[in-house]
Order: structure tokens, then sequence, then C-alpha cells
């Protein structure tokens, strides 16, 4: 998608922030100072469950993680929805 620089209605946090997409979604790069960006990655690494991904029999070249929460309602069983 490529970048979209109106600063309409953007937010304040986003000042500095590359647009993407219908205006809506915001790249922001280095909100952290790097030794806080580094200690938050991998405290991040170590407490998310992590799974390998597989396609057509092989795994792909990064892990994932499905977070959600399963809901019964009438009997029924809901759960999140993954896709990439």
């Amino acid at each position: 998608m490529a970048a979209n620089n109106s600063t309409l209605n953007l937010p304040s946090w986003a000042s500095n922030a590359t647009i993407l997409g219908s205006n809506d979604s915001y790249l922001l790069l280095n909100i952290f100072s790097d030794d806080i960006a580094d200690n938050l990655f991998h405290q991040l690494r170590d407490e998310i469950t992590w799974n390998e991904m597989r396609r057509k029999g092989g795994r792909v070249p990064r892990d994932i993680s499905i977070q959600g929460t399963l809901i019964n309602h009438n009997g029924d069983q809901y759960e999140p929805l993954f896709r990439h």
C-alpha cells in the first residue's frame, strides 16, 4: 500500500507518523530508546506463547501467536479467526 501523507484529522500522537491506507493506519518509528525497545522486545518474545505455521508440509519462516478467548453462547463455541 502506498503511503499517504495527508494530515487531515491526524491525531496529535501521530504527528511524526507515516500515514498508510485510508488515513486510518500509522507507522510510528523509534518511539522508544534503543535500550528500552530491546528490553521490551525480549520481554514480549519470552512471555508470548509462539507456534509454528506450516504450509504445504513445510514450516514458514516466522513464528505466530494466536491469542483470543473462546466464547460459549447457547451451546455454540466461538473462537477467534486467524488471517494473515
